[in-house]
């Protein structure tokens, strides 16, 4: 399989340090530091424990979604299904 890395763009256009998407076959992630804290494939998103470890980290993670939800919100739907959680990652 075919893994490629690459820089989050912010939306100015700006490369965001320490944050990475990574594809891989079916499957891509966004990385925050060291933890993977989203995975898009074809079961939908699924968010990771770190995925709203600080704001800025929630900030990248819905600019990476396309989303504008607030974190009460995505908590929301997460609790109802419409987005998976998966402690591991």
């Amino acid at each position: 399989m075919n893994t490629t890395t690459t820089q989050l763009i912010n939306a100015k256009g700006n490369p965001v340090a320490n944050h990475f998407v990574i594809r891989d076959g079916e499957a891509e992630y966004l990385q925050s530091y060291k933890s993977i804290v989203v995975m898009q494939n074809d079961d939908g998103i699924t968010f990771g424990r770190d995925w709203d470890y600080s704001p800025t980290t929630l900030r990248h993670v819905k600019h990476y979604l396309g989303i504008s939800d607030s974190l009460k919100a995505i908590k929301q739907d997460i609790q109802q299904g419409l987005y998976n959680y998966d402690a591991t990652m």
